[in-house]
């Protein structure tokens, strides 16, 4: 997987965090569009939520069961938006060093 590709599953995971409450009740059902959205994002990458959840976290993220994580909206959503903002740094900074690097083998 590539950076980009990380930004989007963290992006879909967001997505689907704030807006499960109000699609749930407009729909009345967990198959909401930004439930699908993430599931589908997800699984072309062989991932679940909790899943990729424990591959992004370098420490235990709950102590029984996923469901505490998540149905603590302020930690689950935390946890992902500084992921977000990790790996677009991490990409910024790629990309900043690849137009150096060019910008510098045209100089040469």
């Amino acid at each position: 997987m590539k950076i980009e590709d990380y930004i989007k599953c963290i992006i879909s995971i967001l997505n689907f965090l704030e807006n499960c409450d109000d699609e749930y009740r407009k729909f009345n059902c967990f198959n909401t569009p930004s439930n699908l959205n993430m599931i589908k994002v997800l699984d072309d990458y062989g991932y679940s939520m909790i899943s990729f959840a424990e591959f992004l976290s370098k420490e235990k993220l709950w102590e029984n069961h996923a469901k505490e994580f998540f149905s603590d909206e302020n930690k689950s959503l935390l946890f992902f938006r500084l992921k977000l903002n990790e790996y677009k740094n991490i990409l910024r900074q790629y990309k900043l060093k690849r137009i150096l690097q060019n910008e510098l083998q045209n100089e040469l």
